[in-house]
């Protein structure tokens, strides 16, 4: 079939050759396309594997970056300027979770706070703390959450 092209077509007879490879598939040296498909597809299969392990230690240590940085900054600026337990209802937090400790939390609320924050407030507090002692403590507990 190829000597019938090479005769069909005109010009030059590497003109010719090109054009019978074209119509006849290429050049034999090269791989044929669905052997090749098929060893980039099974190679493929393993590497998003691998890509995927890797993206997730990839996002789980930019996290944690994140958070480390997060929480060194929120403890140097709770230091520097910690808030008084007047503002805001800080008191308020701190005096039901006082509550709820020496009541062997058997004590409710007006239920206009949140019960979860209080009750773990309550386990930070010990008997005979004052109320900056406990304070302080909620305000690094608060960070540390």
């Amino acid at each position: 079939m190829r000597k019938e092209c090479n005769e069909r077509c005109d010009g030059t007879a590497e003109q010719s050759a090109l054009a019978a490879d074209h119509l006849f598939g290429g050049d034999r040296g090269q791989p044929h396309s669905p052997r090749l498909a098929d060893a980039i597809a099974s190679h493929l299969n393993v590497v998003p594997a691998t890509a995927l392990i890797l993206r997730r230690r990839t996002v789980a240590l930019l996290v944690l970056l994140v958070l480390v940085v997060y929480g060194f900054e929120a403890h140097a600026r709770r230091r520097e300027r910690s808030s008084p337990a007047t503002l805001g209802d800080q008191s308020a937090y701190l005096g039901y979770a006082r509550q709820l400790y020496e009541s062997n939390y058997t004590v409710v609320e007006d239920r206009n706070r949140m019960p979860v924050y209080p009750f773990l407030l309550s386990l930070i507090y010990r008997p005979g703390m004052t109320e900056t002692e406990f304070l302080v403590r909620a305000q690094t507990f608060t960070v540390n959450l």
